[in-house]
């Protein structure tokens, strides 16, 4: 039986939670109502630590510009044209695209603020986005959306599609062997496959430090950052093109079907690299498969592609779950995940963890655009 003590703590620690989520609840509704600047007002008035001073951007702006980098004007006159943008500080430009090896080169800029600035910014807007394109989604599924969307995969892939990477400037040769690779990967793969490569950090980097100097040299429009981004980041994924990670897919599909998911864990690792095995104990079979990668978690992410792979084979079709986050609404019809409800099917999941974080795989992405908010 749980202790008095225990339980104050516990509802003590759901009220706070309760409270920490109106407020950030507060903070979006400012937001939506009146935009960046009155939701940092609103920030200040509740006491939370946030200062603009509009003269830190003027001098930003100052000091790249006194730049001693000078770039190559054609290779910048070139990345211009493929983000259909003309920088206004180019030495800002150039710090987005110059990579930590040059710096540790002597050189005195590199990417690494403009990233974290990016990054910040790429995800509020793609977060806002998302909240106007799809109001009949719950909130989790929107989560989901947003990871699929704002990762440092996906940024890489919008760097080889619009062959950004070819302006990264830096001195590492393992790098460069690292870009070949994955270009070559990325545009041979299935689309419908898993990719056999992670992505370098260095590509998704390079997309969300270029978003630095647009909102800077805009003092702070992210209208105009959209505008510029959304055609680049397009197609977005949307819900019914949205993949869940594989081993998560297949603990949802058995979890589904009202069947108990039992998880034991059998890992080894060889080499450089981790095997995992997966089974799945059908009543007149028990599938199993192995998977490899760096790590567990991608290990274990193959084994599970391949075995909803063979379940769907068996006739167990495994698709987008998530319409089960769609609200009723009779003026949409979704399609549902075809199953057959036989009690004869996964009746249990042999792995170590029944749950799993979301990190996507890489997505088919729905073609179509949508229309950028304002």
């Amino acid at each position: 039986m749980m202790s008095n003590d225990y339980l104050g703590k516990f509802f003590a620690g759901c009220v706070l939670k309760t409270i920490a989520d109106c407020v950030e609840a507060l903070i979006g509704a400012y937001y939506v109502d009146g935009g960046l600047f009155a939701s940092l007002n609103v920030m200040k008035w509740l006491g939370i630590g946030v200062e603009l001073e509009l003269s830190s951007l003027d001098e930003a702006i100052t000091a790249a510009s006194l730049s001693t980098c000078v770039p190559i004007e054609s290779d910048i006159a070139s990345l211009e044209k493929k983000i259909e943008y003309e920088f206004s500080v180019k030495g800002l430009l150039l710090e987005a695209i110059t990579h930590l090896s040059e710096k540790e080169l002597g050189i005195g800029c590199c990417y690494e603020r403009l990233k974290f600035l990016g990054d910040s910014v790429l995800d509020l807007l793609i977060t806002w986005h998302l909240y106007q394109s799809h109001t009949d989604i719950d909130p989790g599924v929107l989560a989901d959306l947003r990871s699929a969307s704002v990762n440092n995969d996906n940024f890489a892939q919008v760097a080889v599609r619009h062959n950004l990477h070819q302006h990264l400037l830096h001195s590492s040769g393992l790098l460069v062997s690292q870009i070949l690779e994955y270009v070559k990967v990325i545009s041979e793969s299935d689309p419908r496959s898993l990719p056999s490569i992670r992505a370098p950090k260095a590509l998704g980097d390079v997309v969300e430090s270029i978003v630095g100097p647009i909102l800077i040299g805009t003092k702070l429009s992210l209208d105009q950052v959209w505008n510029v981004f959304y055609p680049l980041l397009s197609p977005i994924v949307t819900p019914d093109k949205l993949e869940l990670p594989p081993f998560r897919e297949l603990n949802e599909l058995c979890d589904s079907l009202g069947h108990f998911v039992k998880v034991k864990e059998n890992c080894e690792k060889m080499g450089s690299a981790m095997h995992v095995e997966v089974s799945v104990q059908l009543p007149n079979a028990l599938l199993v498969r192995e998977g490899k990668g760096p790590n567990k978690k991608t290990a274990k992410g193959e084994a599970a592609f391949h075995l909803l792979k063979d379940l769907e084979k068996r006739g167990i079709l495994h698709g987008s779950l998530m319409s089960k986050g769609k609200r009723d609404n009779p003026d949409h019809i979704y399609d549902s995940f075809h199953l057959k409800r036989d009690s004869s099917i996964c009746s249990s999941l042999i792995e170590e963890h029944s749950s799993e974080p979301a990190s996507h795989k890489r997505h088919t992405l729905d073609e179509t655009n949508l229309t950028a908010f304002n």
